[in-house]
């Protein structure tokens, strides 16, 4: 799963496009990526996990994925918070951006916590929550019962009178997986909204760069080489030949236009 189509112009970036303004952008697009990543395999693990209701074993190796997953997206959409605030040649104030930094504050507040979570051992034992918070998730409602479905689970040991949020009830749900929230240090995030948003934000730059990456020279986009040194045999000594990854200008962003030098 990518964000990114083929005939994006952030694909297309012009082989004289100042180095600051490549290196932000391969920030936000990465970082939309893995945040849109993240929460495919979030979904898959919340679906495999409602069918091992009953296994333990197994739905606690699943369980694993999950929160791997969930505190990804966090990481990833908090770092693109901070290339937001260094990409040249945008309008800081845009209404796209301003919009993409007000939803996203949950990100912020979940990642100080998580990079200070030793500190905050002392406030999470007064209020009995979970180290590593919770994730819960709506599953499709019964209709036919009148009835609303939720499921959460713990990602730890869930000690006497330790309690963390649950994902609320109200609106109808008829998807497998609704609305999935992440919650830990009294803070809580809604991930689906917070991949939408990073979606939505690397849209806005690549409307922001249609019309400026339109050259015909252009920088090779997700690169790779294949290597065969000259060389025959093996160095007995142990000793390395170190080669450099090294770019070259191109009409074609297949990957394949790069060279390698000692």
């Amino acid at each position: 799963m990518a964000p990114i189509g083929l005939d994006s112009p952030l694909l297309r970036v012009p082989a004289d496009t100042e180095r600051r303004l490549v290196l932000a952008l391969d920030g936000i697009r990465y970082g939309v990526g893995a945040a849109e990543i993240s929460l495919a395999r979030l979904e898959q693990s919340l679906e495999s996990i409602m069918g091992l209701l009953n296994d333990w074993p197994r739905r606690r190796n699943v369980m694993y994925y999950a929160t791997v997953d969930a505190w990804a997206i966090i990481d990833s959409v908090f770092r693109l918070r901070t290339f937001v605030g260094v990409v040249p040649r945008i309008k800081r104030k845009a209404p796209a951006l301003q919009k993409f930094l007000s939803t996203t504050t949950s990100a912020h507040e979940l990642r100080h916590f998580v990079q200070h979570m030793a500190e905050k051992l002392p406030a999470l034992e007064r209020a009995a929550q979970p180290l590593w918070g919770s994730i819960s998730w709506r599953g499709a409602d019964d209709l036919k019962a009148d009835k609303q479905v939720a499921y959460a689970f713990v990602a730890g040991t869930l000690y006497p009178d330790a309690h963390a949020p649950v994902v609320p009830f109200g609106p109808k749900n008829s998807d497998r997986i609704g609305k999935i929230e992440l919650s830990a240090g009294g803070f809580t995030a809604e991930l689906r909204g917070l991949v939408g948003a990073a979606t939505e934000l690397v849209r806005h730059f690549e409307s922001t760069f249609l019309d400026a990456f339109q050259s015909t020279a252009i920088c090779a986009s997700d690169s790779m080489v294949h290597m065969t040194p000259t060389m025959k045999g093996f160095d007995k000594t142990g000793k390395e030949l170190r080669l450099k990854f090294t770019a070259n200008r191109s009409k074609s962003s297949d990957g394949m236009n790069a060279s390698v030098s000692q």
